[in-house]
């Protein structure tokens, strides 16, 4: 009707992210073994997004959308399965807000977001590996391991960490329409702070359970993690051409710097942090497109997009989030 629209959407994702590997090794020198791997994980995102108009100056929005995810699985036996095997990051907006329009030349609107945040996070841990590291650092006797059947990359455990948070954001939008042929459009999102509790399991191979029960760790425990989601901010532009042509355009920046590591925290003292540097970088991405409309009821979009990198040295690259 004219005074409510309700818009429902949805984004196939089909992500490849090959992995060959050039001589990796152990923590003792040795060449890690393993099958080299594709990490891509399909998956179907959904948005809506809804408003009404509560008088001519004043509108009611309400958005549901996922505004940052990733996942990434690996085989069980792949050459890095010690720093990542499955990854799974879900994050849902819902985004009440309203607008005013002062005129028919300058609009603004603004909102408050509920975030809910799901992440798991899994990888195989080399006992053998850790049990021999510790017999050259004269903490075990030595022939310990060979004595247990422990042999490096050959006895594998397993550690899951997984949490979930709600927190909040806002955000805030202004229109200008210099004439009815364009608009151009000014909006913030700003960061949200995520503060992620949860849990860690850990799954511990029999002939490795005394280094378990010497050290204190890798015993199932509360985690915790602190991660903060960037801020954005966006200008755009809309241009009427002709009756059936429209061209826009957009430059969108976010505060991916933010992101200097992922360090999860044990309520175990036995359990170090877990520390993954991440050291991303502040991007732009620029996009153009055009709408072509066939007639009074179908309108075609074309459009291209460059997303810039938010690593560029090699050395920070992982295998959980490769970028």
């Amino acid at each position: 009707s004219g005074d409510k629209e309700f818009l429902a959407a949805g984004h196939y994702i089909s992500p490849t992210g090959q992995y060959h590997d050039k001589g990796s090794t152990d923590g003792l020198g040795n060449p890690l073994s393993g099958s080299d791997a594709d990490a891509g994980v399909d998956a179907i995102v959904l948005n809506l997004y809804t408003v009404s108009e509560l008088n001519e100056k004043w509108h009611f929005g309400m958005a549901v959308h996922a505004p940052f995810g990733m996942s990434t699985e690996y085989d069980d036996d792949w050459v890095g399965r010690y720093h990542a095997l499955n990854s799974s990051l879900t994050t849902i907006n819902f985004t009440p807000s309203v607008a005013y329009r002062h005129s028919d030349k300058f609009s603004m609107g603004m909102g408050l977001t509920a975030q809910y945040l799901d992440v798991t996070l899994s990888s195989a841990i080399d006992f053998g590996t850790l049990c021999l590291t510790q017999e050259l650092g004269s903490v075990l006797p030595a022939g310990t391991c060979n004595t247990m059947g422990l042999v490096p990359q050959q006895s594998d455990g397993y550690a899951e960490v997984s949490g979930s948070n709600w927190s909040t954001g806002w955000n805030v939008g202004l229109l200008f329409s210099p004439s009815e042929q364009q608009r151009i459009g000014l909006s913030y999102r700003s960061a949200v702070v995520q503060e992620v509790s949860g849990n860690a399991n850990f799954s511990v191979p029999g002939e490795a359970a005394f280094l378990t029960a010497s050290s204190g760790a890798f015993i199932n425990t509360d985690a915790q993690a602190k991660v903060t989601l960037p801020a954005s901010a966006s200008i755009s532009y809309w241009h009427q051409l002709t009756d059936k042509v429209a061209f826009m355009g957009d430059v969108t920046w976010t505060n991916w710097s933010v992101f200097d590591e992922l360090r999860i925290k044990y309520d175990n003292p036995n359990q170090p942090d877990s520390v993954t540097t991440e050291n991303w970088r502040d991007i732009k991405r620029y996009a153009l497109g055009l709408n072509y409309s066939l007639n009074n009821d179908t309108m075609l979009r074309f459009g291209a997009a460059h997303d810039q990198a938010v690593v560029t040295d090699f050395r920070y690259r992982t295998a959980r989030i490769p970028d």
